[in-house]
């Protein structure tokens, strides 16, 4: 069951597979889907520790924020390492294109659905704060072998900005 991997519809109780987007996983791609699972506990760990560095670092200087995970609600991965700029006078792009030129990588918020070529003339509703993420936010280096070294370098670049 790991091997295929495929889009399908739910319809009722049953699930569909659309026969023109199945595909499989070859056996070494799930032996080392698996190795990775086994792995996953020390990833999540040092994700967390790398956020709990920025956090430490960033959130509440220079009006900047390191947005929260809901630790209460639900257990994080720590996917991803938000860097909220609303209140600190940075303007996202200058913030990404500054650090690029430093040799850091950073990204916006993926685009919002209603923004995306297909969807124009779709109805769209409640979106004020995710307009907000999307103007504020960028995403800071979260890698699973991204050093605390390497780190404590993406906040020195931050606080020089």
């Amino acid at each position: 069951m790991l091997r295929l991997v495929g889009v399908a519809d739910i319809q009722g109780d049953v699930l569909l597979p659309h026969r023109r987007h199945r595909a499989f996983v070859a056996n070494v791609q799930a032996s080392l889907g698996l190795a990775q699972l086994e792995r996953l506990e020390g990833f999540i760990a040092h994700k967390k520790a790398l956020y709990d560095r920025y956090a430490a670092a960033l959130d509440g200087v220079k009006g900047l924020r390191i947005l929260p995970f809901r630790e209460g609600e639900c257990r994080s991965n720590h996917w991803f390492f938000s860097l909220y700029l609303k209140d600190s006078g940075l303007d996202r792009d200058t913030v990404i294109e500054k650090l690029q030129a430093q040799h850091i990588q950073t990204r916006p918020v993926w685009a919002l659905i209603h923004e995306q070529a297909d969807y124009p003339r779709n109805e769209a509703y409640g979106l004020d704060k995710a307009l907000d993420y999307r103007k504020y936010i960028v995403n800071l280096p979260c890698s699973t072998n991204l050093s605390f070294e390497d780190c404590d370098r993406v906040i020195e670049a931050v606080l020089g900005l």
